[in-house]
């Protein structure tokens, strides 16, 4: 299967479009110009995907294209969300590449993460296309997920071609018990680690996020300051919907929805998306009171 879900072009489309590159002329006479990325269950072909990817940064240095791995997670809404359920840098780690292997079905993929460093390895068969722009971007993605739990930035050793990368992530914090159990499955936390994968697994599947229970606006208002459009974005996070797909919801322009993320990341000390969500849903309030989606 060479098919890989609309959202995750979505998500490198909006990240190329905020950094003011030409999108429309990378897609062009591409098939997957006419999709629609937040349409339920579209897919891509791979090949394009790495073919919009080469026109975009081919011509990139590599500590460029690595920066564009790290802002990638900045717009990719999945990886959000499995922050704010996972509890560790390395369980964030095991949970995202398993979750990867139903997205990019036709990659081999590996990950250790009971040895220190990290080891990761990616292959692709030689019937699809190549990419060595994708497994240089995995340099960035991997050193910046630890940060999405609040970690410091990871250490990445790295040898990559077009069709395999081989990766060494050294975690600055120490494995917790909390990394073991998960691994392992043990106690309670098999039934969390079961759940988060089969929550991304779900979102791989059919490009849409099950929606956690998304707090009542008066209750966002009330515990966060928030004015009743700041509400309605955040909730719309949780949800996992992207700055684009906001925007489009609450009919304003992303630049609209980008200044009153400032302004709640100001009113609740939060610096990223993902630490926002994990704010709020853990936030103490009453779940009696928590409803669908404000506004």
């Amino acid at each position: 299967m060479r098919e890989v879900p609309a959202k995750l072009y979505g998500f490198m489309r909006e990240h190329a479009q905020m950094a003011g590159l030409d999108v429309a002329g990378a897609a062009h006479g591409l098939r997957l110009a006419a999709v629609d990325p937040s349409r339920l269950g579209e897919r891509v072909d791979w090949d394009e995907i790495a073919e919009f990817l080469e026109r975009l940064y081919g011509d990139c240095t590599d500590a460029e294209i690595e920066a564009v791995g790290e802002g990638y997670l900045e717009v990719n809404t999945w990886a959000q969300l499995a922050a704010s359920l996972v509890m560790t840098p390395r369980m964030l780690a095991e949970v995202g590449w398993e979750a990867t292997r139903p997205s990019f079905p036709h990659w081999d993929i590996a990950i250790d993460t009971s040895v220190d460093p990290i080891e990761v390895s990616v292959a692709i068969p030689e019937e699809y296309r190549g990419s060595r722009v994708m497994m240089v971007a995995l340099i960035g993605e991997m050193r910046a997920l630890p940060t999405l739990v609040g970690d410091e930035p990871a250490e990445v050793e790295a040898e990559v071609g077009a069709r395999f990368g081989r990766y060494r992530v050294h975690i600055a914090s120490e494995p917790t018990w909390r990394d073991e159990a998960f691994r392992r499955g043990r106690l309670a936390l098999d039934r969390m680690s079961a759940a988060v994968l089969d929550l991304l697994g779900v979102a791989a599947r059919h490009d849409r996020m099950a929606s956690p229970t998304i707090p009542a606006a008066a209750d966002l208002q009330r515990d966060h300051g928030l004015t009743p459009a700041e509400s309605r974005v955040v909730a719309r996070l949780i949800r996992g919907s992207s700055v684009a797909e906001i925007a489009e919801e609450l009919s304003v322009s992303t630049h609209t929805v980008r200044a009153q993320l400032r302004a709640i990341y100001d009113k609740t000390g939060q610096r990223s998306q993902a630490a926002l969500v994990s704010h709020v849903l853990t936030h103490p309030r009453d779940e009696a009171e928590s409803s669908p989606l404000p506004g």
